[in-house]
């Protein structure tokens, strides 16, 4: 017997119709860019965070995009990440829970931006 093709879903266009919704199969010379100060509808009413939270979110995001220099041209990368915590550590003398406060922050709005998990694995120094 044939299978049933009733149950085979195409891949469905987004309303522009240039990109799949899966971002990897997006063709390769259409680049999107994202502007990394544009993160209010991130936090929007349907989201459930506390205020605190959502400002803590905020605040480490656009801390890291100051820090950093990423901007609409320049996009994060590893070393961004990388050099944000080590500045947190050694400039601010930011303890382990704290940097990992900023990095839950971090991965959330980088998800929401970029569509990818972070992928920096901080492994604290010695408490002092």
């Amino acid at each position: 017997m044939l299978p049933c093709l009733s149950s085979y879903v195409l891949p469905k266009y987004n309303q522009s119709k240039l990109f799949l919704p899966d971002k990897r199969k997006q063709p390769q010379n259409i680049k999107m860019t994202v502007d990394p100060t544009d993160i209010e509808h991130l936090f929007n009413e349907g989201k459930k965070m506390k205020k605190s939270s959502r400002a803590f979110y905020t605040r480490t995001w656009m801390e890291f995009v100051e820090m950093t220099g990423i901007s609409k041209e320049v996009e994060p990368t590893f070393e961004h990440f990388m050099d944000y915590f080590v500045t947190k550590r050694e400039k601010f003398n930011a303890t382990s829970s704290t940097l990992r406060s900023c990095y839950s922050a971090l991965n959330y709005v980088y998800q929401q931006l970029y569509d990818e998990k972070l992928q920096v694995c901080i492994i604290p120094s010695e408490e002092k």
